[in-house]
């Protein structure tokens, strides 16, 4: 009877990886969430800028982290080096991302509180989301 090392040994199954998926982005809601919280109270303005509204902030933390999900799964499939694509990948979509918050900043649209804020909750799903696949990969390939 193989043990649950052995029977662990081999790629991580696609449920597995969509678990850890999930998971990562509902973690990077809830980061973002605290984020959001703290930079409402230090702001001066009793008005909630665009870029802080709750909708927003639980939709485009949620979904990058299920689309690079799904890219990740694909990447497992037509490379043999997933996690390296993915990364450089990821890398890339939180450096494209930067822009709209960039853009806010240089039109005196928000703060550079705010501005602080976004970068770093754009920069929260893409680490947690690699950290998690990585451990996911490697972990199983070393079982």
């Amino acid at each position: 009877m193989p043990t649950t090392a052995q029977r662990q040994a081999g790629p991580p199954t696609r449920r597995r990886i969509l678990a850890v998926g999930l998971l990562a982005g509902t973690v990077s809601v809830a980061v973002n969430l605290v984020i959001r919280a703290l930079v409402l109270l230090l702001l001066d303005e009793p008005e909630v800028p665009y870029p802080l509204v709750l909708p927003p902030v639980i939709e485009f933390t949620f979904l990058p982290s299920l689309l690079g999900t799904l890219l990740f799964l694909v990447l497992r499939r037509r490379t043999t080096r997933p996690v390296r694509w993915f990364t450089i990948a990821a890398v890339a979509v939180v450096v494209l991302s930067w822009i709209a918050p960039l853009v806010l900043f240089l039109r005196d649209e928000i703060t550079a509180g705010v501005l602080l804020a976004l970068l770093v909750m754009h920069t929260t799903p893409a680490v947690l989301l690699v950290t998690a696949l990585r451990k996911t990969a490697v972990r199983v390939a070393e079982g």
